[in-house]
């Protein structure tokens, strides 16, 4: 049984991801509280002024010098740098590789070797760990930096480059460009190699550059070309390289865009990191290649997210769960109320326990649509739809323009109902990982009834089908708890149950499917998050035990024995967690997914 929500699959797509920016005097970006001569205010960049932003970056080294494949290497922070930077080197028919700004200098050391770096480009004056590396490694290291300047049209951007080919070294002089007219920006007359000395510089004699202005060239088509080059969450192994095209990424806006019908009215507030395939795809380009805006604050902060979200006038967002519990915890001083503008809430990256859903739809007025995605298929998979069509709790609804089936260990589909491997395919999954033909051998099935169709990528998640086509999600293959032999999820869900449909006029009827482990804890007063993972057991081979964050009020009467009592009331016996382990932090990887591996590392050397 297959589910899949076709959209137009013939729809024609722009060339790169570049053609597929708009060029028009809409805002596209905002970025909250840019500092600008000491003060803090709204910095607003149009979709003529990001394209012209981005030609100059593009017609400066060491952009102009990329060739086809060159990947390269960004650990910057959200920002007006991190966007002119990805599409500069997108344009180029370059690879886009971002990192995390807060790597260490291991981590960095691997994924500059993995992704064989050609450049690495950092903001001004900051990421000493990613210039030590580079140093190390003897890749180039670059310096950009948007600033504004104040003219009497408003604040217009300038941008300068400079070359650091030192980790300790502040570089003495830049490019620093501000454009004669907004119809053209000129290209430099330096010749130096991306690792040259030498700075590149504007010429006065300006020219056009290409894709950017009247009377641009036009566009190469980039397609068949890799775009962007991520790298697994590595939470259950060694992080593996994820190439994708233009033509996977573009496919994959069309669905989303498609999805949750974005148009220019729409306006998000991006709280993931775009070094994230979530932030990147999921929000920001989805938004952009929409005709939108997106508002880009440097990180996610609680404290802000609603002033921002009111007074941008946003009209979705997308975030993992724990932001959402975030949000839902800190409600009373931050949650001011809402415009009305609210059309939809998104959560993605894990499961959303259907407390939570509930919550958030009760308390900021909107309906929450749980969607299904990974890096392998260049973010979303499926998703729930819209109002007022059909929503399920607990299900992360139907594949859109996407392929998704369950199926046996030996690639046979399986029926409704019946629990097995998620596999997906579509012209927007990638087609293997970078140099790991183990992964890729192990990684595929082929389509049982045509040999010559599209193979199915193993997602390693388990789950099931309704009879409607629903997918219910019920955890990670490698997740999976065997306490003597009983395999258990920490996201569990009974497969004999039926789902519960939502309406837009009811966020959620009081019949919901048996709870899953971490969930179930979440439905307990007091409780602010919860996180099931295995121990070994000298008995049972493993099992369960879970770390839970109590909220302040409930913290001098929701003890360890209180939970347990609770949890035996809505959970079968032997899922009840063998310890309850109460704690002030539970940990997460970069994007908040709850790192269940660390848990059981950490607790299985403290009784070691």
């Amino acid at each position: 049984m297959a589910s899949n929500h076709s959209f137009e699959t013939t729809v024609k797509l722009p060339k790169s991801l570049n053609d597929a920016l708009p060029d028009s005097t809409r805002t596209a970006v905002i970025i909250p509280n840019r500092v600008k001569s000491g003060k803090a205010s709204p910095y607003r960049v149009s979709y003529r002024e990001l394209r012209l932003v981005i030609g100059l970056f593009t017609s400066l080294p060491p952009f102009n010098k990329l060739n086809k494949g060159d990947k390269v290497a960004f650990p910057i922070p959200n920002s007006l740098e991190y966007l002119a930077v990805f599409f500069a080197v997108t344009g180029r028919g370059a690879v886009a590789a971002p990192l995390n700004p807060n790597y260490t200098e291991d981590e960095l050391d691997f994924f500059f070797n993995d992704l064989e770096a050609r450049v690495v480009i950092v903001p001004r004056g900051e990421a000493k760990a990613s210039r030590n590396v580079a140093k190390k490694l003897g890749i180039p290291v670059w310096e950009v930096w948007v600033d504004t300047l104040e003219t009497a049209r408003g604040l217009i951007p300038t941008v300068q480059i400079a070359y650091a080919p030192h980790a300790s070294d502040t570089p003495s002089s830049g490019t620093a460009v501000a454009p004669p007219e907004w119809s053209a920006f000129t290209t430099p007359l330096a010749n130096s190699d991306i690792g040259g000395a030498n700075i590149g510089h504007a010429s006065p004699d300006a020219v056009r550059v290409k894709g950017v202005g009247a009377g641009a060239q036009e566009e190469v088509d980039l397609l068949g070309e890799t775009a962007l080059f991520l790298h697994t969450s590595g939470t259950t192994g060694r992080p593996k390289g994820v190439p994708l095209t233009h033509r996977n990424i573009l496919t994959s806006l069309h669905n989303i865009r498609a999805t949750y019908q974005l148009a220019p009215e729409d306006t998000t507030l991006v709280v993931m990191p775009l070094f994230h395939v979530h932030g990147l795809i999921g929000a920001f380009l989805s938004t952009l290649t929409s005709g939108g805006t997106a508002v880009v604050p440097p990180r996610f902060s609680v404290g802000d997210f609603w002033k921002d979200f009111v007074d941008f006038d946003c009209s979705w967002y997308s975030a993992v769960p724990t932001i959402h519990q975030m949000l839902l915890n800190r409600r009373a001083d931050t949650y001011p109320g809402h415009s009305g503008r609210l059309r939809f809430i998104r959560s993605c990256s894990s499961s959303l326990a259907p407390q939570v859903l509930k919550d958030l739809e009760s308390v900021f007025k909107g309906p929450v649509l749980e969607a299904y995605a990974m890096t392998e298929a260049a973010h979303q998979v499926c998703s729930n739809f819209l109002p007022p069509a059909q929503r399920f709790a607990g299900s992360v609804g139907k594949g859109r323009g996407v392929d998704a089936v369950v199926m046996d260990d030996a690639g046979k589909y399986k029926a409704a109902d019946e629990t097995g491997e998620v596999c997906v395919r579509g012209v927007n999954v990638m087609g293997g990982y970078w140099k790991n033909p183990t992964a890729n051998a192990s990684s595929f099935f082929p389509d049982p009834n045509d040999a010559n169709a599209l193979p199915f990528f193993r997602t390693g998640d388990l789950g099931y089908l309704d009879h409607n086509g629903f997918l219910f999600l019920v955890g990670r293959i490698k997740e999976q708890i065997n306490r003597g032999g009983e395999k258990i999820s920490p996201l569990e869900v009974s497969n004999s149950w039926g789902a519960c449909v939502l309406q837009i006029i009811i966020p959620l009827v009081p019949t919901t499917p048996p709870p899953k482990i971490d969930a179930a804890f979440l439905t307990i007063a007091g409780v602010a998050e919860a996180c099931t993972f295995p121990v070994a057991s000298q008995l049972y081979g493993q099992e369960i035990e879970i770390c839970v964050i109590v909220k302040p009020e409930a913290k001098d009467t929701l003890t360890d024995k209180v939970l347990c009592e609770e949890a035996t009331k809505i959970l079968a016996k032997f899922k009840v967690p063998k310890k309850i382990w109460i704690v002030s932090e539970i940990p997460k990887g970069p994007t908040g997914k709850l790192n269940r591996n660390y848990l059981t590392k950490f607790f299985g050397e403290q009784k070691a």
